[in-house]
């Protein structure tokens, strides 16, 4: 399921618009995953703030 497509530098999603389809199918868990348009796999500051 997509939740939200960014663009080249940023993707902007409320928590809410991740939250809402896995409350609605009762998830135990979910998954959030991005990729890097530069093909680094590397993390950002951002991604390690998000995720900590």
């Amino acid at each position: 399921m997509t939740v939200s497509e960014g663009s080249l530098n940023a993707s902007i999603v409320h928590p809410r618009e991740v939250m809402i389809p896995a409350i609605k199918e009762s998830a135990a868990s979910f998954e959030l995953i991005h990729n890097h348009p530069s093909g680094d796999p590397t993390p950002i500051q951002q991604d390690l703030e998000i995720t900590h």
